[in-house]
């Protein structure tokens, strides 16, 4: 397989790391992807790089630095000469967030990785993924399920404020179940609680969207700004917690 950790730092360096603040545009996250990443079917395609870039779509500007590095547009995607493909997924599809899980049973499961073998050498990539969405939907549920809640849970628990999950998470909690992989685990926090908060997030990289980048959250946050992305590497298998600061009425 070609040295995809390097292709990854040399768009990052190219386009620009968003995630360093001070930036409208570059790299928000990027990971490996595609059955040609998975060692048992590496023989059916080429390994992929699904990168989430911003803006969305990217601009003429970012396409010609793409095609500067090597990259020869394919349909929708990129392909390098080095042998592999670059995807740009829809931020808000969930695809990305779906393919990783579906990497991660076919990594672990030697029968799902010869189940999706044959689908795809008989109806196609698109075919083999939807066969294995279910089991792929399962095995997450399995093996990553509540942790990041869990995780997180945990450091809020002495947060004296009201706070709550929010979005997909919560659905899944009310539901009893984890019904799909999730990008970002959402928390609703009182906005009088950022001093808290910030104590109790306190080793964790905390960024705030401002004007279409990012720059470090200092307390407090005023309105309209409402959001905190905080990422830290103990907060498993999603991207960041997205903070939603909010005002509380009673029970509203």
């Amino acid at each position: 397989m070609p040295d995809l950790n390097a292709a990854i730092r040399e768009l990052k360096n190219v386009l620009g790391d968003y995630l360093q603040g001070g930036r409208c545009e570059g790299v928000f996250h990027v990971q490996l992807g595609g059955p040609g990443s998975v060692p048992a079917l590496a023989d059916l395609d080429v390994p992929e790089l699904h990168l989430d870039l911003l803006p969305e779509p990217p601009s003429q500007e970012q396409r010609r630095m793409l095609e500067a590095l090597g990259y020869l547009p394919e349909g929708e995607a990129y392909r390098h000469p080095a042998g592999w493909r670059l995807v740009l997924p829809d931020h808000s599809s969930g695809w990305r967030a779906e393919q990783g899980a579906l990497r991660a049973l076919l990594l672990d499961e030697d029968e799902a990785a010869a189940r999706y073998r044959q689908v795809f050498l008989k109806d196609g990539r698109g075919t083999a993924d939807d066969a294995l969405n279910a089991d792929a939907i399962a095995h997450h549920a399995r093996t990553v399920g509540f942790t990041p809640a869990k995780l997180v849970a945990q450091k809020l628990a002495d947060l004296d404020a009201p706070w709550m999950f929010a979005a997909g998470v919560a659905l899944d909690l009310h539901l009893g179940q984890v019904t799909r992989p999730h990008d970002d685990l959402d928390v609703a926090v009182t906005r009088e609680a950022q001093p808290q908060l910030l104590h109790l997030l306190s080793g964790w990289k905390l960024d705030a969207p401002q004007n279409g980048e990012y720059q470090p959250w200092t307390v407090p946050l005023e309105p309209p700004l409402h959001q905190i992305h905080a990422r830290h590497p103990d907060l498993p298998d999603v991207l960041m917690l997205d903070v939603l600061l909010t005002n509380f009425s009673g029970d509203v």
